[in-house]
Order: structure tokens, then C-alpha cells, then sequence
């Protein structure tokens, strides 16, 4: 970020400080660190169809 020969000392890249944001953002996710506000934190399929529901509607189909 800050090694641009183009720009002045006090100057960051954008662009690479956005790449260094995006991979530290991947990390989080990959740690399960963040998380989507609203989302379920657990049970994911605590909001899906019972079993005898879902084999009646899949054999509509």
C-alpha cells in the first residue's frame, strides 16, 4: 500500500488498499467472524419444511 514509487510518502494506493481490505474480509468470513445482520447464526435448518411436507410437494413436481 504505502510502496507506490508514484506517489508521495503520505499517500497510500488505492487499489491495493482495497485488495488488503477485500483478503482481510475473506479471512473474517472464512472465521466465521462476520456475519450478515438478520442472518441465522446456527440453526439453518430450523426454517425449512417438515420431512412429510417436503416428499408430498416433491412429488408434485
Amino acid at each position: 500500500m504505502f510502496g507506490n514509487p508514484k506517489l508521495d510518502p503520505p499517500l497510500i494506493d488505492r487499489p491495493s488498499y482495497t485488495f488488503c481490505i477485500l483478503e482481510a474480509l475473506h479471512a473474517a468470513l472464512r472465521r466465521r467472524d462476520v456475519y450478515a445482520v438478520g442472518a441465522t447464526s446456527g440453526a439453518t435448518r430450523a426454517r425449512l419444511i417438515e420431512e412429510r411436507l417436503w416428499v408430498r410437494e416433491r412429488r408434485r413436481c
